[in-house]
């Protein structure tokens, strides 16, 4: 049996008579049918991909692709739920940006997306940071610059020092953002405000959780936008520990 609460938001949110959170319990049980529908669909395409005329071959890519972004969002949806407990322990350390970024476009596999990246980095990007939850962040990041940007555009991931910190930029070639929307589209409340206003901008929690995890390691993030077109979503992490 369960009951609707409402948060001090105002958003409904599922419980069970225990009182625990359904939401993270269920997308944690979707998890792992959703990652062995990857491997299936990975070991298809290993096995296959020589017999398989183009268009065939591009919809399972699409396929592949669809599904590690379903991994990543109930990833993020766990995720910002054990931030918001402050339930996640980090362990940071001294690491490359530039290898993570190219960590992350390998993960996501360039070949299945219809448009062009394009990365501008320098030869070593230090930061001090949780590999794995870094990674994560550029992963949804890259996935929302490739949401919104058409076939025929480019998006453009810059790696760059700088002296605030190490410094990453996501460009895409979407539509512009209002000023008054480009901080809600960070925070889970203000993404559900914006989707009530049949606008949206972002990809779901996958913002809400780049913002918990940068700032949980002392970086900061944002976007800045043209005033016609385009999105640059970008965060910054400290070079060491103190």
């Amino acid at each position: 049996m369960t009951n609707e609460t409402v948060t001090p938001s105002g958003l409904g949110r599922s419980v069970d008579d225990d009182g625990n959170d359904l939401i993270p319990m269920l997308a944690h049980d979707m998890r792992s049918p959703l990652t062995s529908l990857l491997g299936f669909l990975d070991l298809l395409r290993a096995s296959s991909t020589p017999r398989l005329l183009p268009r065939e071959l591009a919809c399972l890519k699409s396929a592949i692709h669809s599904a590690k972004s379903l991994v990543e969002m109930i990833a993020a949806m766990l995720d910002v739920n054990r931030f918001e407990r402050d339930q996640i322990s980090l362990s940071p350390r001294t690491c490359d940006l530039v290898v993570l970024v190219r960590e992350s476009l390998d993960w996501l596999g360039a070949s299945s997306m219809l448009c062009s990246i394009r990365l501008n980095a320098d030869d070593s990007v230090q930061a001090w940071a949780d590999e794995e939850v870094t990674r994560r962040v550029l992963v949804n990041l890259l996935m929302n610059a490739l949401k919104f940007t058409p076939e025929e555009g480019c998006v453009v991931i810059e790696v760059t020092n700088r002296t605030a910190g190490a410094h990453v930029a996501f460009t895409d070639e979407g539509p512009t953002i209002p000023e008054t929307h480009r901080q809600k589209i960070f925070d889970r409340n203000g993404q559900i405000e914006c989707r009530k206003e049949s606008v949206r901008y972002a990809s779901g929690l996958g913002l809400a959780f780049c913002k918990l995890a940068i700032e949980a390691q002392k970086g900061c993030v944002g976007v800045e936008c043209s005033a016609l077109r385009g999105a640059t979503f970008w965060f910054c992490l400290p070079r060491s520990s103190t």
